[in-house]
Formats: C-alpha cells, sequence, structure tokens
C-alpha cells in the first residue's frame, strides 16, 4: 500500500524544518568557534561580528518564516509545565502529571500515543 500525497508532504515539511535547524546550529557552531578564536586572539574582532550577524539574521529569518508556529508551540510548552506543576503540587505522582498535562495539552494524539504505550508496557 502507498503512502498518500498528504504523508509524503508531511515528510517533506519534516525534513525541511530538521534542515532549517540544523543550519541554525551551523551558524552557533561557527559563532562558539569564532568567540573561541577571538579570546585566544587568533582571529580579528570583525571576524566574530560577522559571525555574530549571520547568526542574528538566521534567527530573524527563521522567526519571519515561522513565527506563528514558534508562538503556538511555546505556548503549548507552557501550558503543559503549568499543568505538570499543578498536578504535582497537589500531590498527583509527576509521571501520571505529565501523561495528564499531556493530554490536557495535545488532545486526542497524545491520549492515542499514550493509549499505545500503555498497551506495550508490562
Amino acid at each position: 500500500m502507498r503512502p498518500s500525497a498528504a504523508r509524503y508532504d508531511s515528510i517533506a515539511a519534516k525534513e525541511r524544518t530538521i534542515s532549517e535547524y540544523d543550519s541554525l546550529k551551523a551558524k552557533v557552531d561557527e559563532l562558539q568557534n569564532a568567540v573561541e578564536q577571538f579570546t585566544k586572539q587568533k582571529t580579528k574582532e570583525s571576524s566574530v561580528a560577522k559571525k555574530a550577524v549571520s547568526f542574528g539574521q538566521g534567527v530573524e529569518n527563521w522567526w519571519t518564516k515561522d513565527h506563528v508556529s514558534i508562538m503556538n508551540n511555546s505556548y503549548s510548552v507552557g501550558l503543559f509545565l503549568s499543568a505538570v506543576c499543578l498536578c504535582t503540587l497537589v500531590g498527583v505522582n509527576p509521571t501520571f502529571a505529565a501523561g495528564v498535562a499531556g493530554v490536557l495539552v495535545g488532545g486526542k494524539p497524545v491520549a492515542g500515543a499514550l493509549k499505545a504505550l500503555a498497551k506495550k508496557l508490562p
């Protein structure tokens, strides 16, 4: 059975996102290396400045392209952590609290994943 076109599109989108994160990570590594070389007085300040600007442009491009998704994910993470903290404060087992919070934030997909996981556990 062939996967649907939607599945291929989803996989391609995920691969593009990973590629963008890899590119941003490479800019972080370049900046980190430039700063290290500068502190050892092996490179000039202008080289570090160029790397810093390149990293800044990478972050700005990422934000411009995907700011709605970034904010939605940030909101979900904040909501998840708040729910886990609240459950833990009232004495709920932290593992169970994470499951409850995951279902509250993630909805049906998370609930389905947790059910599937529970079936695989001994």
